[in-house]
């Protein structure tokens, strides 16, 4: 499983800067021209879930991966451990929020 290991183990440790790291690992760092940011684009637009929407980009790993033994995927973690931030990025990352653990 890899990624999702790491993934699993950021969300439990309630480490947001880890759990950044392995959505988006294999991504170039913005110093390229064509990859940095709009600099008119410098009023933030948030979603109603209150996710700045310029962060909201695919992850490099299955963010509705389930966990063996329960079926919580890392969303459903984040949630009941009652992590905002991290349930935040999970959500600009397009986790699922009607993904369901294994007893529905």
């Amino acid at each position: 499983m890899g990624k999702e290991d790491d993934l699993f183990k950021a969300v439990k440790q309630n480490d947001y800067y880890k759990l950044q790291k392995t959505l988006f690992a294999d991504r170039s760092h913005p110093s390229k021209k064509k990859d940095r940011p709009n600099n008119q684009a410098n009023v933030i637009a948030l979603h109603s879930n209150g996710v700045n929407t310029d962060e909201r980009r695919r992850p490099n790993v299955n963010v509705d991966c389930h966990e063996a033994g329960t079926g919580y995927t890392p969303l459903i973690l984040a949630v009941l451990n009652q992590l905002k931030e991290i349930s935040q990025l999970l959500l600009a990352s397009f986790a699922d929020p009607n993904e369901q653990d294994f007893k529905g």
